[in-house]
Parts: C-alpha cells; structure tokens; sequence
C-alpha cells in the first residue's frame, strides 16, 4: 500500500469546474493479481453468496448471505438477483453468487492460449472480474473499492492537470510509459505489475495496463485508466472512465485494486 495524501481535485461536471476535497487514503500500489482471486474465490467455496445493498443513506458494504433460501440455490455463478420491486439508481438490493475458481478462470477460454496464459498468470493483475465480485473481495480482507475521485487524485499524485504518463515536445503520450495500443504499437496484452515507473506516490499502472473498477455509489459503477488493448490517448487521462453496468466483466483488460480510509488529519 501507500499513502496518497490529502488535497484539493479540479473535477469538471457539466462544463462547470468543482473543487473536491479528498481525504489522505491507501491504495495499493498494483492491481490485484490472479493468484490472490484464486484464494480468495477458493475460500468462498461453500459459502458464495454476498448481499449488495444501498439506500437513500448511501452505501452499504457487501455482506455475507446464508444460502438457506432456495431460490439462492439456483442462483448461476456471477448472476445478479434483484428482489420483484422497482429498481432505481440510488435504491437497490441484491444478491450474487461468486464463481468457484474454475468457473472464474473458464471465462478465458476463447483467449489465444499465449494471452490466456498471460491473463491466468498468477503475477499479473486479475481481470474479468465483476463490480460486485471485486467489492465482495475488499470487504473480506477489510478494505473497499476507491472512489473514481481518489482514484482520479492517486493517479495524478499530488499534481494539477489531466496527465499521468506524461507527454513528449509535440503533445503526445510517452508510449513507454504505460502498457497500451498505440496506433502502430498493438501491445500483445498485459504486463507484470511494477514493470513501469511508479508515479511519484509509489503506485504503479494507474494508466494503462488494465481498466480498474471504482466506486459510483450506485448500481451503475465505472471502471478507469485504460488498458493494454486500448489505442485512443485520452482513456489514458487522470479524469477519465467508464460508466457501466455492476454486473459487467466481459473485457480481457478490467480488474480491480484496494483502498483504505485514513483518519482525517493525516496527511
């Protein structure tokens, strides 16, 4: 882990620009990797299923649910049961069964067996990997997800702007320093966390290399930083990301890494 300090962030919405104060968090340097999904999705084996949920009041952490429902029984690996009343972005309940790590790692069968084994190697980031199944493995080990604000700020460290890999004399993005496409550099497909500079607070591939999942505080999440198979420049950007459905892991390059609250005067 490492600190990212307290500051002020620059957030446009809207075409109206917004200074958000962001309390000093940890985040972990790197992604999590494949080999620590394995034991995390083994050691829920025999008791898969977590319970989403938010209100009016705001979100609230996955917990575990007894599988003593039968319709809980029936549930497919990954599938999303939403209770038989209207569901709204701020208003939700749900419940998910987590795949055994067989289920998880079959999902990368159609990949070419070179990046399957790149995808599967127990070193590198893990991805295919849900919202609900990246939040459900924070609250395990006693973390959460980062915010797209605090993940916004991490991957600027400290600095004003909109950049992370930096840009050369004629305003383009320095290709060496971050794992993506480039028009004329299609990259194979990920590499081993730690394999680029670290930005000046320590973390590394906050651009490139895989998209990461980040907190919305609803059942739409977003996921950002871009990916390895990405070639558009901007995906690479602090602000950037995704907005999509919870439920979404059908992307070779989207995984996921952990944060930590701090106490308020820290810095």
């Amino acid at each position: 882990m490492a600190l990212c300090r307290a500051g002020t962030l620059s957030v446009a919405n809207q075409g109206a620009t917004t200074a958000v104060a962001v309390h000093a968090f940890d985040l972990m340097k790197r992604g999590v990797v494949v080999g620590e999904v394995k034991a995390f999705l083994a050691s829920q084996e025999g008791r898969p299923y977590w319970r989403f949920a938010q209100g009016p009041e705001g979100y609230v952490n996955p917990t575990h649910r007894a599988a003593s429902h039968e319709a809980l029984e029936k549930v497919e690996p990954a599938e999303v049961i939403i209770p038989n009343q209207p569901v709204s972005l701020i208003s939700f309940s749900c419940i998910i069964k987590l795949p055994t790590v067989g289920e998880w790692e079959a999902r990368f069968e159609d990949y070419e067996v070179g990046l399957r084994q790149l995808l599967l190697n127990d070193e590198y980031a893990a991805t295919q990997v849900n919202y609900f199944e990246a939040a459900a493995f924070a609250a395990a080990v006693g973390w959460r997800l980062p915010t797209q604000v605090e993940r916004h700020h991490a991957a600027l460290a400290g600095r004003q702007g909109d950049d992370v890999c930096g840009v050369s004399d004629d305003g383009k993005l320095l290709i060496n320093n971050a794992q993506w496409s480039p028009e004329g550099h299609k990259k194979k497909g990920p590499v081993k966390p730690g394999s680029f500079a670290p930005t000046p607070w320590g973390h590394h591939d906050l651009a490139g290399n895989n998209w990461e999942w980040v907190a919305l505080q609803d059942i739409l999440q977003g996921y950002s930083g871009g990916a390895w198979g990405d070639s558009l420049p901007r995906r690479l950007r602090a602000a950037y990301f995704l907005r999509y459905s919870a439920g979404y892991r059908h992307h070779g390059g989207l995984g996921f890494r952990l944060a930590r609250s701090r106490p308020q005067d820290s810095s």
